[in-house]
């Protein structure tokens, strides 16, 4: 080997190194001109990996290839003295060596004469090593040895250089991957779906075909990580985002847009028939159980789903976002577990929503919040036996707000404790003024409804017990009716917390029996005193054997449990005796009276204070005090 020729080599090594050539690209053009530099056989690498393994990942034919892995198997040979000691190493006769008794004579029988190892060392770290192999005896130069020992020094520099690229070429990907998919799903990000929204409604109105928006947002999904702990949530997540996977075409998109919520868009769409049938595949989905823990049960997770088909005529990716988020509260609204179409949804309903968001907090603040109390009634002697009290916001500009969009607004808002704080705080002081007044004859209890978001809050009692303290007002006199249905993944703790409620002296009421997720488990399952049987028990109950016998079991049930009875929604004088012959014990409706402020319930009770005995209220036309 001349100076020339090696020259040329390296010259070579330059070429590939400023091409886009990968390491195995370097190894294996170094390999195949040593065998031409050089007078032997063959070539090989042998590298050194991460891990502090090695491995052989270059060589001029398989056989070789075979024979240099001998020597991590055998665990010696001059590949690795090489590597080890960081010197050359050469043997010029296998057939007679006696430094390496396993690997020489193994080495000599595949048809070798010679081995010549150089290690591969850059700066102060070794990364490999070098070998030439020929297939008779045979000694190298000085200058030969030189060669070699050049050659896998320049050869170490440049693989060096290369891992680095490759490292950096490796981060830029993980990077450009980490700005575009969601961590934990792998799913799209927002970013992403803005991107994919914008080119889709741009096709839309090239091809004339529909688009598809799915908002989707799991049900209470809250509760699952306050119950189970935030890793499970995150499994449930990723095998939900499968799940989802699994309903949709290839060139669909799925993103994830916060913690659980989903995104979905679907294109060439020819009507709403299609976008309804993914939305019920993505129902049907989630019908399946998740596990949760080993061998437990599983457990049910629902979506609420805001559905829009959509064209260019939507405007920007944000206003699809927003018409298909405001399907999506619509769908929760509604009970969740459905999707809801945004072309149901007028712009007028869509603005008051936002409006009522945007001015809640002030509202709370500022005092535009009151409530209205409906008394309840003794069915055997007409006498009261307490109030309930009722949410009620009378806007500004938009005028009287329904509680359940007041409440579906503070839960948008993040402000739903501070909302049921202020309840629960304002009935109390109320009920203690009147308790206070001499000249008033003053409910004995006061109900104040609390929602299973603000129950299985964990400072909720304690919060409750602050209220009681500031107010002045017993516990015996407070009654917490639940609202909402339970599901039963909230069932566990709902129960921990109604318990730490009787705890105080508190009275338990469960509201809307016989509706939705109450059942007669509950029953058994929580600490209740008052059971409010549902309205539409009391508007069939007239007519009706089924719904009467219905009616007349739960009574007994509840007899037999010691929990009191209260008919809702009592609007005439045969609702109310047949309430009373099914031996139903409270009633309450617009018979007796309608929700009124404080200050016109207090002039009821002063009107009934100088009756010796309490009677029924007259009828609503005849009940005085404003309307709530």
């Amino acid at each position: 080997m001349n100076e020339r020729d090696l020259l040329r080599v390296l010259v070579e090594f330059a070429t590939t190194l400023t091409g886009d050539f990968s390491i195995q690209d370097i190894l294996d053009r170094l390999t195949e001109q040593i065998a031409v530099l050089l007078p032997v056989t063959g070539a090989g690498v042998l590298l050194m990996d991460e891990g502090g393994g090695h491995h052989f990942v270059s060589a001029t034919d398989d056989q070789l290839h075979r024979i240099e892995g001998i020597q991590v198997d055998l665990g010696e040979g001059p590949c690795l003295t090489a590597y080890e000691s960081d010197r050359c190493v050469a043997v010029v006769d296998l057939s007679v060596d006696v430094l390496y008794p396993l690997f020489s004579p193994a080495a000599a029988a595949a048809g070798l004469g010679a081995v010549f190892s150089f290690p591969l060392r850059h700066g102060g770290d070794r990364i490999g090593a070098l070998e030439l192999y020929a297939s008779e005896p045979v000694v190298l130069t000085a200058t030969e040895l030189d060669g070699g020992q050049t050659l896998a020094d320049v050869t170490a520099s440049y693989l060096a250089i290369a891992r680095r690229r490759e490292g950096a070429a490796r981060a830029a990907l993980l990077l450009a991957e980490a700005a575009s998919t969601d961590p934990l799903t792998g799913l799209a990000n927002r970013r992403v779906l803005k991107d994919r929204l914008e080119q889709a409604l741009d096709r839309s109105a090239r091809t004339g075909l529909a688009m598809a928006l799915m908002f989707c947002d799991i049900d209470r999904f809250k509760a699952v990580n306050d119950r189970f702990g935030h890793h499970v949530g995150d499994r449930l997540l990723v095998e939900l985002a499968s799940r989802l996977r699994g309903c949709l075409r290839p060139m669909d998109t799925l993103a994830r847009v916060s913690g659980d919520e989903f995104v979905i868009v679907c294109e060439d769409l020819t009507d709403s028939a299609q976008a309804e049938e993914l939305a019920n595949r993505v129902l049907e989905a989630l019908a399946e159980p998740f596990s949760v823990d080993e061998g437990g049960p599983g457990l049910v997770l629902s979506m609420s789903i805001g559905t829009m088909l959509a064209g260019a005529d939507h405007g920007t990716p944000d206003d699809a976002l927003v018409l298909a988020d405001a399907a999506m509260y619509s769908a929760k609204r509604r009970g969740g577990n459905q999707h809801v179409d945004a072309a149901d949804l007028s712009l007028v309903q869509m603005d008051r929503e936002r409006r009522v968001d945007a001015d809640l907090a002030a509202a709370i603040d500022a005092g535009e919040l009151h409530l209205a109390y409906q008394p309840i009634v003794d069915v055997a002697t007409g006498r009261w036996a307490g109030v309930e009290a009722l949410l009620r916001w009378h806007h500004r500009r938009l005028g009287p707000i329904a509680p359940p969009d007041v409440l579906a607004g503070a839960e948008r808002g993040g402000l739903t404790l501070a909302l049921a704080r202020w309840v629960l705080w304002t009935a109390c002081r109320d009920a203690q003024r009147w308790r206070e007044q001499g000249d008033l004859d003053a409910p004995a209890v006061v109900c104040v409804n609390v929602s299973f978001a603000e129950l299985l809050h964990p400072g909720h009692a304690t919060m409750v017990a602050e209220v009681l303290a500031t107010t002045g007002l017993p516990a015996s006199a407070l009654v917490i009716e639940v609202t909402e249905h339970v599901p039963l993944v909230d069932a566990v703790d709902a129960a921990r917390q109604l318990e730490d409620l009787a705890g105080l002296g508190i009275a338990v009421a469960l509201d809307d029996f016989g509706t939705g997720y109450s059942s007669l488990t509950h029953l058994q399952d929580f600490p209740v005193d008052v059971l409010k049987l549902d309205r539409s028990f009391v508007t069939g109950v007239s007519g009706d054997p089924a719904d009467d016998a219905i009616a007349g079991a739960v009574v007994a049930l509840a007899r037999g449990l010691g929990i009191t009875v209260i008919a809702e929604g009592i609007e005439t004088q045969e609702q109310l005796a047949h309430i009373r012959r099914l031996g139903i014990e409270r009633s309450q409706g617009y018979l007796h009276c309608v929700p009124v402020r404080a200050g016109g319930l207090e002039s009821l009770l002063r009107v009934t204070r100088v009756h010796t005995e309490r009677s029924v209220l007259p009828p609503v036309a005849a009940a005085g005090g404003p309307a709530g």
